[in-house]
């Protein structure tokens, strides 16, 4: 009986002993390779997943860039608990801007759809498995800032005055302010 029923609901059964042959769980995400995210599949990949993610935003003719690539191989394929994928920055303008990166090699750390790091600039190996394992140290971490939040440069911190930043502009109200 126990035949048939496997049979039925196609079961596998071992020939010798006739029990259920499990097989395991196929993930289909490639395991120990650096995953390829564009538009299409960043939401889907990185951000609707539990598991924690290292996104690279790169750029084409970036040294730095260029230089992660063997860092990022080694950490897929040693640490396949983690997802890590990289995002051509000018290609995927759209993802660059709704996390704000500005600069490339970028280095966001995704858990649960949320940032829980930031790096800028080339990192060595231990950096970035550390902010994958959320011991990253705070100084090195640059917490995502929304736009409206970021810090406004002044004048005087540019340089001297100048004919045009003479101030006489300063007294009348801006557009978005006139409302």
């Amino acid at each position: 009986m126990r035949k048939l029923f496997a049979f039925l609901i196609l079961i596998p059964l071992c020939t010798a002993c006739e029990q259920d042959v499990v097989e395991p769980k196929k993930s289909n995400r490639p395991t120990g390779v650096v995953i390829p995210f564009d538009t299409e599949n960043f939401i889907p990949l990185v951000i609707r997943t539990q598991q924690t993610v290292l996104v690279e935003f790169w750029g084409p003719n970036c040294p730095p860039c260029d230089r992660m690539e063997p860092i990022l191989k080694e950490l897929a394929r040693d640490h396949q608990e983690f997802m890590i994928g990289k995002i051509n920055a000018p290609a995927a303008q759209e993802v660059a801007d709704r996390f704000q990166v500005s600069v490339v090699p970028t280095f966001l750390v995704f858990k649960g759809g949320e940032i829980t790091a930031t790096l800028v600039g080339s990192q060595d190996k231990q950096v970035l498995l550390d902010a994958l394992n959320g011991k990253l140290p705070e100084k090195k971490s640059v917490p995502a800032v929304p736009p409206e939040e970021k810090p406004q440069p002044e004048n005087e911190a540019v340089g001297p005055p100048t004919s045009q930043s003479s101030g006489e502009g300063e007294t009348e109200p801006k557009p978005a302010e006139a409302n």
